[in-house]
C-alpha cells in the first residue's frame, strides 16, 4: 500500500482503514509521502472527535500528529497551520469565545458587552481563572471592551478584579490593544483616585511594552499639542508618588523620564516629573530651583503648591498654596486636602480665622464626599480657631491678593514696563465651564498690548479705563503675552508717559456718540462723550493710544484709536502747539480773506482774525488744520483748510 491507496479510503470516510494502512506504510518507510498520508488521516479523525466532545481522544491523535509533522517536507508550513487551528478547537470555549470577541469589539449595544463579559467570567472561573494559552488573546479583547465601557460606572473593587484578569493573561505585548488599557488606567486614576494605586499597575503592565507610536504627538483643536501616552503616563506616576510622598522612586519611573526627556527634552511637564523625583529623593535645593523656572510656565496648579512646601519663607509659602488653590479648576484632586489644611495653619498664625475656618471647612466637606480620613492635623487647628468664628463666605477673591508675594518671587528678574487700561471686553475661557469673563485690555506707550483679567489684576470693580499699571509681562512662544503681575500707579501721570496731542472740537455725531476732533497735525479723531461736554471751537489736550490690528483674511493692519485723559487747554498756548504753514491773500470778499496755502488748500478767514489789514498778494503765517469733505454733487474729496491765527511772514 501507498499514498494514493490512503487517501483515497480517506476520500471514501473509511478513516479506520485509511489509519490502519497510513500507519503500517510509515513504519515501513518514513519518508515525507508516508508522513504526509498518516498526518492528514489523524486529522480528519481529530476533527471528528473534536465534533463529538471526545477531547481526550482527540489530544491524542494531536501528539501522534505533532511527531509526524517535521517529516512531511515542502507541506510542513501548512501541515503546522492545520495543526495550530485543531490545538484552538480542541480548547473548550475556543470557537464561541473568539465570536463573542469579535461581537465584543464591533457591537454598540453596551448591554451586550456586558452580558458577553459576564459569560467570559464564567469561563474564566471554570478553568480556575487559568484559560489555555490560545484562549488569551480573545479574553484580552472581551475584558478591554467592557472596560472601556463601564469602567467609569462600576465600582472600584470590580474594576481592580478585571483588570487584574486581564493582567494575567498572556496576550501580545506591546500591542496597540495593550496601550489601550494603559490609557483606561490613566483615566480610571483620575475617576478613583487615592484607591487605584497606579505605580503598582504601571509596574505590572510592564512600560517596556510602550510602543513607538505611543511616543508620537497629535494635534488637538486649533493646532493645540496632545501629549502623547508615554508622557501621560510618566506624569500620572510622578504625580502620584508625589502626593504619597514616596522617598524611593521605582526603576520604571526612571526610564519612562529618560525616554520621556529623550523624545522631549524641553516639554514642561517632562521637567516637572524630572523636578518632583528630584524633590522625593531629598534633592531640595536642586528641586527648589528647577520649580522657581518652571512654574513660569507650566500651567499645571498642583505644582504651586509642591512648590509651596520646599520654601520656608511662609509669606512665599502662603502665596504658593493660594496660587495652587486659585488655578485650581476641580477641587476634589488629591493634593488639595493637604493644601488646603497647610493654608489654614499659616492664615490662623496671621489670625485670619474666618478665612481659615473656610478652608478647614472644605476639608472636611470633601474628606466626606469623596469618603477619605481626615487628616489628623485638621482637628489641632479647629482647636485653635475661636468658638465665635463665623467662616468667610468665599475664599476665592482672597486668594488673589494672597498669592503677590509668591508671583513677585517666581517671576523677580522680569522688568516692570508701564501700561494704562485702554478697553474693556468679554473673553469666552476655552475649558469645561465654558465662562464669558469680562478682560482688560492693556498697552504700552510704544502700542504693545496684552490682556488680564480684573480679579487676576486685583483691579476693584468699576471703569477702570485710563488707569496707569507697572505691568510684568511673560513672553511666551506661540502664545499670547501673559500679565504675571501688575501693581496700580497711583503716582504716575500719564500725560508724562504716553503720547500726548492738542486737539480742537470740530462738532458733534449724534449717532457715534462722540466728538469729532481734529489734532494739529490735521488727524481726525473721535471723543466719546455726551452731548454739551464741550463746545465747538474748544481746545483739549489728550493721550491717544493706537492699537494695531489684522483682521482675519486681510494683511494689512487696522489701527484702532482711544483718547484718555482730556484737559481743557487756554486756546493761546493750543494754537501754538498746531504747525505754522505759509499762505497767501487770493481775494478779499467783504469781511473775509481768501487764503491760499502752499499746499494749494483755500481757506476762509474773517478779518477779525488777522492782526493787521491785508491786502492781495501778501503773504502770512497762518496756524490750523486741514479738513476733508466730500463735494455734493460730484462725490470727490476736497480740502479746505481752518485758519485759527495768521502771524506776519518775515523773508529773510
Amino acid at each position: 500500500m501507498g499514498f494514493k491507496e490512503v487517501m483515497a479510503l480517506r476520500q471514501e470516510g473509511n478513516l479506520t482503514e485509511a489509519l490502519t494502512l497510513a500507519q503500517k506504510d510509515y513504519q515501513a518507510n518514513q519518508d515525507q509521502w508516508s508522513a504526509s498520508a498518516l498526518f492528514w488521516v489523524l486529522k480528519d479523525l481529530a476533527t471528528q472527535q473534536i465534533k463529538e466532545e471526545q477531547r481526550e481522544e482527540a489530544q491524542k491523535l494531536l501528539k501522534q500528529m505533532e511527531e509526524v509533522v517535521g517529516y512531511m517536507g515542502a507541506t510542513t508550513n501548512v501541515a503546522l497551520e492545520s495543526l495550530a487551528t485543531l490545538r484552538k478547537e480542541i480548547v473548550p470555549h475556543y470557537s464561541e469565545l473568539t465570536e463573542l470577541a469579535e461581537e465584543a469589539r464591533s457591537t454598540k449595544n453596551r448591554v451586550r458587552v456586558k452580558e458577553i463579559f459576564a459569560t467570559a467570567c464564567e469561563w474564566l472561573e471554570e478553568s480556575n481563572d487559568t484559560p489555555d494559552e490560545v484562549l488569551h488573546p480573545a479574553y484580552a479583547e472581551i475584558i478591554y471592551s467592557f472596560l472601556s465601557r463601564y469602567y467609569q460606572h462600576i465600582p472600584f473593587e470590580e474594576f481592580e478584579e478585571s483588570y487584574h484578569r486581564y493582567l494575567t493573561l498572556s496576550n501580545q505585548r506591546p500591542s496597540e490593544l495593550h496601550s489601550k488599557m494603559l490609557k483606561i488606567a490613566l483615566d480610571a486614576k483620575k475617576t478613583f483616585g487615592h484607591q487605584l494605586k497606579l505605580v503598582a499597575l504601571l509596574d505590572r503592565w510592564n512600560l517596556s511594552n510602550l510602543r513607538q507610536e505611543d511616543w508620537s504627538r497629535g494635534k488637538g483643536a486649533g493646532n493645540e499639542v496632545v501629549r502623547t501616552l508615554g508622557e501621560n503616563a510618566l506624569f500620572a506616576a510622578t504625580t502620584e508618588l508625589t502626593i504619597d510622598e514616596v522617598k524611593e522612586v521605582p526603576e520604571p519611573i526612571y526610564l519612562l523620564l529618560n525616554d520621556a526627556l529623550t523624545y522631549f527634552p524641553d516639554d514642561s511637564l517632562a521637567q516637572l516629573s524630572r523636578a518632583r523625583i528630584m524633590a522625593l529623593e531629598g534633592s531640595q535645593h536642586e528641586a527648589l530651583i528647577r520649580y522657581e523656572l518652571l512654574l513660569q510656565e507650566v500651567e499645571e496648579p498642583m505644582a504651586w503648591a509642591e512648590y509651596a512646601y520646599l520654601i520656608s519663607d511662609p509669606e512665599i509659602r502662603l502665596g504658593a498654596l493660594s496660587m495652587a488653590l486659585r488655578e485650581e479648576k476641580d477641587d476634589y484632586r488629591e493634593y488639595i486636602t493637604k493644601a488646603r489644611i497647610e493654608l489654614a495653619r499659616l492664615l490662623i498664625q496671621k489670625e485670619m480665622y474666618q478665612e481659615a475656618l473656610r478652608e478647614l471647612t472644605f476639608v472636611a466637606q470633601i474628606c466626606l464626599e469623596k469618603a477619605r480620613e481626615v487628616p489628623s492635623e485638621h482637628a489641632t487647628l479647629m482647636a485653635q480657631i475661636p468658638s465665635d468664628t463665623e467662616q468667610s463666605k468665599d475664599n476665592k477673591e482672597l486668594y488673589y491678593t494672597l498669592s503677590r508675594p509668591a508671583m513677585a518671587h517666581i517671576y523677580r528678574e522680569l522688568p516692570e514696563v508701564v501700561m494704562m487700561v485702554y478697553d474693556v471686553m468679554a473673553m469666552r475661557i476655552k475649558d469645561q465651564s465654558n465662562q464669558v469673563v469680562p478682560m482688560l485690555k492693556l498697552m504700552t506707550p510704544e502700542g504693545k498690548t496684552a490682556l488680564v483679567t480684573p480679579k487676576e489684576a486685583g483691579i476693584l470693580p468699576g471703569d477702570n479705563r485710563g488707569k496707569v499699571y507697572m505691568v510684568k509681562l511673560l513672553e511666551r512662544h506661540r502664545k499670547h503675552t501673559k500679565v504675571v503681575q501688575l501693581t496700580l500707579c497711583e503716582e504716575c501721570d500719564p500725560k508724562e508717559l504716553f503720547p500726548t496731542q492738542v486737539g480742537i472740537i470740530n462738532g458733534y455725531s449724534e449717532a457715534l456718540h462722540a466728538y469729532h476732533v481734529m489734532d494739529s497735525n490735521s488727524r481726525h479723531h473721535y471723543l466719546p462723550g455726551q452731548p454739551n461736554e464741550y463746545t465747538q471751537g474748544e481746545f483739549i489736550s489728550f493721550v491717544l493710544l493706537i492699537e494695531k490690528q489684522i483682521r482675519k483674511g486681510t494683511t494689512t493692519p487696522q489701527a484702532r484709536e482711544f483718547i484718555y485723559h482730556i484737559e481743557r487747554v487756554d486756546p493761546t498756548e493750543a494754537i501754538l502747539t498746531f504747525n505754522p504753514i505759509k499762505a497767501t491773500v487770493e481775494d478779499i470778499r467783504g469781511d473775509q480773506y481768501l487764503l491760499q496755502t502752499e499746499q494749494n488748500t483755500p481757506s476762509f478767514v474773517n478779518h477779525s482774525v488777522a492782526p493787521v489789514e491785508l491786502s492781495v498778494g501778501d503773504h502770512v503765517i497762518v496756524r490750523g488744520f486741514q479738513q476733508r469733505h466730500k463735494d455734493r454733487y460730484t462725490g470727490q474729496a476736497k480740502y479746505s483748510f481752518v485758519t485759527l491765527s495768521i502771524e506776519p511772514y518775515f523773508e529773510i
